[in-house]
């Protein structure tokens, strides 16, 4: 899963990991004038996602206390939607991807869908400087700094106690963009996760993180909070 707070890198990552070969599923986002070069985020998971916060009364971008038993406030109705979603969107026997900034606050449920479909967990958490977030929210949704830094916070606060005790590493944005070899190493090492079938890739990841693909990860996003 790869997760953490909007505007911090997760569809920079997520599209790495495809372009390795992991599966971000059929459905996902398509393209826009926002980031012409697609969302690498799966459609229908990020539905789901927005329907469980306004099932709860919340929302992506303010900040709120769930308390510990925020699954028994889910809809049965969602359970059954994510377990519907993972078998018409996913293979059997593969590694898959799940990328959403929302995983951040909701990650106790997926965790819960995926443990119960024998799913072994790994967690990639992005970070990216407070103050690159908070300047990005005010050019795309016109938050004001405070705004943006309290979102920021609640979402990595919450990111790093619904993962604590898992297999987890925080990867640093400006690091994946700036030596993406060195990085996915370090990951999958620290995961624990076997990658020398995937060395070929990650030696040419460069050619994947190009400097006009950096650019539109950096800048582009849709306005409704969707891409991170």
């Amino acid at each position: 899963m790869v997760l953490g707070m909007h505007r911090s890198g997760t569809s920079a990552m997520a599209g790495v990991l495809e372009y390795l070969g992991f599966n971000l599923g059929e459905d996902l986002m398509p393209a826009s004038k926002f980031n012409p070069k697609g969302y690498f985020e799966n459609n229908q998971i990020y539905h789901l996602n927005e329907a469980i916060l306004r099932g709860l009364g919340v929302s992506w971008n303010k900040t709120y206390y769930l308390p510990a038993a925020i699954l028994d406030r889910i809809d049965r109705k969602y359970i059954d939607q994510a377990n519907e979603i993972l078998a018409n969107q996913f293979y059997d026997g593969e590694v898959i991807v799940l990328k959403d900034p929302r995983f951040s606050i909701l990650s106790e449920f997926w965790k819960k869908i995926l443990v119960s479909q024998g799913f072994d967990l790994y967690f990639v958490i992005m970070i990216r400087e407070p103050m690159m977030v908070t300047r990005s929210l005010f050019q795309r949704d016109s938050f004001i700094c405070e705004k943006s830094s309290l979102i920021w916070m609640d979402y990595m606060f919450k990111a790093e106690r619904l993962t604590r005790n898992e297999n987890r590493i925080f990867v640093n944005y400006d690091n994946l963009v700036e030596n993406p070899k060195d990085v996915l190493i370090n990951t999958f090492e620290n995961l624990l996760f076997e990658f020398e079938h995937l060395r070929a890739r990650i030696e040419s990841v460069d050619d994947f993180l190009s400097k006009d693909l950096r650019h539109h990860f950096s800048d582009g996003e849709n306005h409704d909070g969707r891409n991170a």
